[in-house]
């Protein structure tokens, strides 16, 4: 009896949840408890990242470093006499060199600088942007002169796949962003007791303390269960009818609602993936699979009485199958091409075999697709009994046999589509690059050589070395 009514728990809980994200105030500033949080968070970095440091002062100056365990945040340079004897990770910068010499630069080139950024580097933390990252940098000397340089990425402004670009190890939320100190307003973060950067709350988002994403996420798969549990106890067509409907008009109103998300949740961001007006974000791909996994849920649900009504009019029969198999159809071509351009347009990897480019969107773009595939067998099971009727044919898309087929079937098309469209996708990343580097020109070398062209044509020496078989080489 309780269990007739638990929907109704499900539903009120649905209700206070979506209540509460209404009622909570967005005006609120929580920086300076972000502030104070990412203070501790890097405190305890930089102590980790002093650890590697001795390490790296501690062993042989005439050997590779060992640095094993490092983490791909922290970077650490050794120097032996201001040469660059060994690293772990790489700074984001061309010049490394930190020998102290006058540099004339002739040709000036405002994309290349002969001042190594890391010259600059002393004993104090400081905060210094190396390229496109932000990194906490220090210098350690030993007592025989060898000098090591550790840096701490704190932001990368390059990084698509967060929404402020902040280390994701710092664990600042996305509400918030980090700035140099020079920037006016937010709170200030201190670093052994100097302040360098600056937490500051974007506006354009919302409160932290109970993020809007989360909460919508929560409310909908509350009222969903509510909805599948409401008509598991109450089946009828009517029922079936009602919570399709309210189910398709709910994932209509959070794929709208998806769309002024995109400063929130990287799940609806575009810079994720989005392919077109209609596909958007992920997060509208994942809505709209969960619509069609849940109203084939639904249909399956009261397949008795579907099945009941099609018998009582054997007119219907060929109709029903010619239905069927449409849907059969269509959910295989929705599925291909909406995996397709996922793996297309957007910066998730789905090649499995890359493992460590692997990140919670592939799971979710995964999860979502096979629970696609999963709706296949329930469509083939429901008309079972429409083949028997009409064509003799017997089946059981639930037997042993068959979900072992079924299952090798899934696996080999998501490998295949992954691995051929996945590299394709490279190919075509491979050209864009080439075509980049072939239209890159270099106008202060090219000056160089032309200066240069006249005194070489002009000397007998390299003209009669050129006659010779093997005058290239000396030349």
């Amino acid at each position: 009896m309780i269990r007739r009514y638990a929907w109704i728990v499900l539903l009120l809980a649905a209700i206070v949840l979506v209540g509460v994200s209404l009622y909570a105030r967005r005006g609120t500033d929580y920086t300076e408890t972000a502030a104070r949080k990412i203070s501790e968070v890097i405190a305890r970095r930089m102590a980790v990242l002093d650890t590697y440091t001795a390490r790296a002062l501690a062993q042989p100056h005439d050997q590779w470093m060992d640095l094993e365990g490092l983490p791909e945040d922290m970077v650490v340079y050794r120097y032996v006499a201001d040469s660059l004897q060994s690293w772990c990770h790489q700074f984001t910068v061309d010049n490394d060199d930190i020998s102290a010499r006058m540099v004339i630069q002739r040709f000036p080139d405002l994309r290349y600088n002969l001042v190594s950024p890391l010259s600059q580097v002393d004993t104090l933390v400081s905060l210094q942007n190396i390229g496109p990252k932000w990194y906490l940098t220090y210098s350690r000397t030993g007592d025989d002169g060898c000098r090591v340089i550790a840096g701490l990425e704190v932001k990368n402004t390059m990084d698509g796949s967060s929404v402020n670009g902040v280390n994701p190890r710092l664990k600042l939320s996305d509400h918030f962003s980090l700035y140099p100190i020079s920037w006016s307003g937010g709170a200030a973060v201190s670093v052994q007791g100097r302040p360098l950067l600056k937490v500051i709350q974007e506006n354009a988002r919302s409160n932290p303390r109970l993020p809007d994403a989360t909460s919508l996420w929560l409310s909908v798969l509350l009222l969903v269960g509510a909805a599948l549990l409401f008509l598991n106890y109450h089946k009828s067509l009517r029922n079936m009818l009602l919570v399709v409907t309210g189910l398709t008009l709910l994932m209509g109103a959070f794929y709208w609602l998806g769309r002024s998300l995109g400063t929130i949740s990287d799940l609806f961001s575009p810079t994720i993936y989005a392919d077109g007006p209609l596909l958007y974000s992920l997060g509208a791909v994942l809505i709209i699979n969960l619509n069609i996994v849940l109203v084939i849920c639904c249909i399956y649900t009261v397949r008795f009485q579907l099945l009941r009504r099609m018998f009582s009019r054997p007119s219907s029969r060929s109709s029903a199958v010619l239905v069927l198999g449409l849907m059969l159809i269509g959910l295989l071509v929705y599925i291909h091409l909406s995996f397709r351009s996922v793996l297309i347009n957007s910066n998730i990897t789905l090649e499995l075999f890359k493992v460590d480019l692997l990140s919670r969107h592939t799971a979710q773009v995964y999860i979502s697709f096979l629970a696609l595939t999963l709706t296949i067998p329930l469509l083939l099971q429901m008309g079972s009994p429409l083949f028997r009727g009409l064509c003799g044919i017997r089946y059981d898309a639930f037997s042993a046999g068959g979900r072992i087929l079924y299952a090798l079937a899934v696996g080999a098309y998501f490998v295949v589509a992954s691995t051929t469209m996945g590299f394709r996708k490279e190919q075509q990343r491979v050209d864009v690059w080439a075509n980049r580097l072939a239209m890159d020109r270099d106008i202060g070398l090219e000056i160089q050589l032309r200066s240069v062209e006249g005194s070489i044509s002009a000397d007998p020496v390299i003209g009669a070395l050129s006659i010779l078989e093997e005058g290239n080489d000396i030349i």
